[in-house]
C-alpha cells in the first residue's frame, strides 16, 4: 500500500524535475557500487542468545542531479543484496532513496525540500532516547528478521530576508516508522527575527511536535512551545543574551493520560565578558519549573548558574562551554521523585593535534537532560558522554583511523531508576587504489550495560568493503 506521504513526495519530485529541465539546467548522473562482507558475534543484538553471522552484502547506487544557477536537486537510489550464511532465510534485499532539492528564487527567499526512505530488516541504535525526544529510537535488540520494517524522514523549510534587518522561516518535518510498532513524528517550527545592531537581535519563535506510537512504552503526545530571544550588546566587549521559552504537552491512548500531561517554564541570561578576540567568559544562570498536572508526580525547579568560557586555544583547540552546578528541587511533599544535584559541562571540550599526516581530537560532556517527548518518555537524566577521533595517513593512499565513543545515562525519575552505559569502538584502514575505487576495513566493539538486563549486549563487527564512485557523468 502506498501511503499519501510517498505519493506526495513523489509528486513534488516529478514537479522539480520538470521545472529544472525546463529552466535549461544541467543533468549528471553518478553511479556507485559497494561490495562488502561482515562478520557479526551477536547479530539479534541479543545477550541470551548469541549468533555469530557471515553477511554478504551488495549495494548499487545512481544518483541524478540538476544543477542550475538557482536550482539543484539530486535523486539517489540504492538497493542492497542482503545475504546471510547463519540462516539464508534471513537473506533479504534492502532499499534506501533520498530526494533533496536547495532553490532561491529571489535574492531574499530560500527554500530546501529533503526526504530519505529506507526499507531494511536490520535492527539499529540510538546514542540516546533524551534531548527534547530528538532521537527517534528504532530498536536496540532482538531482532526478529522476517520483520521488515520502513522509515522515511521528510523536511522543508523556507528561509525569508525582505529587509536587511528582519528574517522569517518556518520548517516542517516528519519522520515516520513502519512495522516493529509503528512510530511517527511531526514537528512544524517557525521564527521571526529582528536585528538592531550588530550583535543585538530579538527572535520570536514558535514549535509544534505530535508523536504517534503503538510501541507500549511510548505515549502518543502534542506540545506546544513558544519562545523569545534577546541579545543586547551594552558596548563592543560586554553584552546580554536572554531566553525564555513555555512548553505545553499533553498525552493521549492507553499508555498515557491527563496524568502525565504538563506545562514547563523555562528561561536563562548570559552577561558575556570578551576579553580579545580568541577569548571570552560569561556568567550564566538559568531556570526551569516544570509543572505536572496531576498533584503528586513530583513538580520541581532547576536552578543551573554556571560560568561561560568561549576560547580559542589554538587553531585546532578550543574549550566551549558552560561549567556550573544544577540542584533539582522538588516541590511536593507526597512526591515519589528525590532531590537531585550534580556538575554540569553543557558545551564542549575539544582538542585537536595535528602531526604532518594525521590528527586526533578529544570531546567531553556532561549535564541533565529532560526526555518527555521521545522514544521511551524516560523523563529527567544525568548524562556523562566523552569521544575520541584519530586518524593517521601513512602514504598518500593509505590511511588509519580509530574512534570511541562512550556514554552513561542516568534515569533518575524511572521505578527502580535505572542506568545504561554505552560504549562503541571503531579501528581500521582506508586504502584508495584509484580516485574512484578504495577498499574500507573496520573493526568495531559495542557493548550497553543495563539495570534492565534484557536489554544488554555485546557485539564484535568485523566489515570489508570495496567502493567504487566515479566522477559524475553529464547529460546535455
Amino acid at each position: 500500500m502506498i501511503h499519501k506521504e510517498y505519493a506526495l513526495v513523489f509528486v513534488v519530485v516529478l514537479l522539480f524535475c520538470a521545472q529544472g529541465i525546463q529552466a535549461g539546467t544541467r543533468m549528471e548522473v553518478s553511479p556507485s557500487l559497494t561490495v562488502s562482507e561482515k562478520y557479526s558475534t551477536n547479530v539479534n543484538l541479543d545477550e541470551d542468545d548469541e549468533q555469530e553471522s557471515w553477511i554478504s552484502t551488495i549495494s548499487p547506487g545512481l544518483t541524478l542531479s540538476w544543477l542550475g544557477k538557482r536550482f539543484t536537486s539530486n535523486i539517489t537510489y540504492a538497493p542492497s543484496f542482503v545475504y546471510y550464511d547463519h540462516d539464508e532465510s534471513n537473506s533479504t534485499i534492502r532499499h534506501k532513496g533520498i530526494f533533496n532539492t536547495q532553490m532561491q528564487p529571489s535574492k531574499y527567499v530560500s527554500l530546501s525540500l529533503s526526504d530519505t526512505f529506507t526499507w531494511t530488516d536490520q535492527a539499529r541504535t540510538v546514542q540516546n532516547a533524551t534531548g527534547d525526544g530528538q532521537g527517534i529510537g528504532l530498536i536496540d535488540q532482538e531482532t526478529d528478521f522476517e520483520d521488515t520494517y520502513y522509515t522515511n524522514t521528510a523536511s522543508a523549510a523556507i528561509d525569508v530576508s525582505p529587509w536587511r534587518s528582519t528574517d522569517f522561516g518556518v520548517q516542517y518535518n516528519n519522520a515516520l516508522r513502519e512495522e516493529r510498532e509503528p512510530y511517527v513524528r511531526h514537528t512544524a517550527s517557525g521564527y521571526q527575527e529582528y536585528r538592531f545592531g550588530p550583535k543585538d537581535r530579538v527572535r520570536t519563535a514558535y514549535r509544534y511536535r505530535q508523536v504517534d506510537s503503538r510501541y507500549e512504552d511510548t505515549d502518543d503526545s502534542q506540545s506546544h512551545r513558544p519562545s523569545l530571544n534577546l541579545d543586547y550588546w551594552l558596548s563592543d566587549h560586554l553584552g546580554l543574551e536572554n531566553s525564555a521559552s513555555y512548553t505545553r504537552t499533553t498525552y493521549s491512548g492507553d499508555n498515557g493520560g491527563a496524568n502525565d500531561d504538563f506545562q514547563e517554564v523555562s528561561g536563562s541570561s548570559r552577561l558575556v565578558r570578551a576579553f580579545s578576540r580568541h577569548f571570552s567568559g560569561s556568567l550564566v544562570y538559568s531556570h526551569t519549573y516544570h509543572d505536572f498536572d496531576e498533584e503528586g508526580e513530583g513538580d520541581y525547579h532547576i536552578y543551573n548558574p554556571a560560568v561561560g568560557i568561549d576560547w580559542d586555544i589554538a587553531e585546532n583547540s578550543y574549550v566551549k562551554t558552560d561549567i556550573g552546578y544544577f540542584y533539582r528541587r522538588i516541590t511536593e511533599d507526597n512526591a515519589t521523585r528525590e532531590d537531585q544535584r550534580g556538575l554540569t559541562a553543557d558545551g564542549e571540550v575539544g582538542t585537536a593535534w595535528r602531526v604532518k599526516r594525521g590528527s586526533l581530537s578529544l570531546t567531553g560532556s556532561t549535564g541533565y537532560d529532560e526526555d518527555y517527548q521521545g522514544a521511551e518518555n524516560l523523563g529527567f537524566s544525568v548524562f556523562y558522554q566523552a569521544q575520541a577521533d584519530a586518524e593517521y595517513q601513512l602514504t598518500e593512499k593509505l590511511g588509519l583511523f580509530a574512534e570511541a565513543d562512550l556514554r552513561r545515562d542516568e534515569y533518575l525519575d524511572q521505578e527502580p531508576e535505572r542506568t545504561d552505559t554505552r560504549q562503541s569502538y571503531n579501528a581500521g584502514v582506508r586504502y584508495s587504489l584509484t580516485r574512484w575505487l578504495s577498499l574500507t576495513l573496520r573493526n568495531s566493539f559495542r557493548q550497553l550495560d543495563s539495570d534492565e538486563e534484557d536489554r544488554e549486549y555485546t557485539e564484535y563487527r568485523s566489515i570489508l568493503s570495496l567502493s567504487f564512485a566515479p566522477r559524475p557523468y553529464r547529460i546535455d
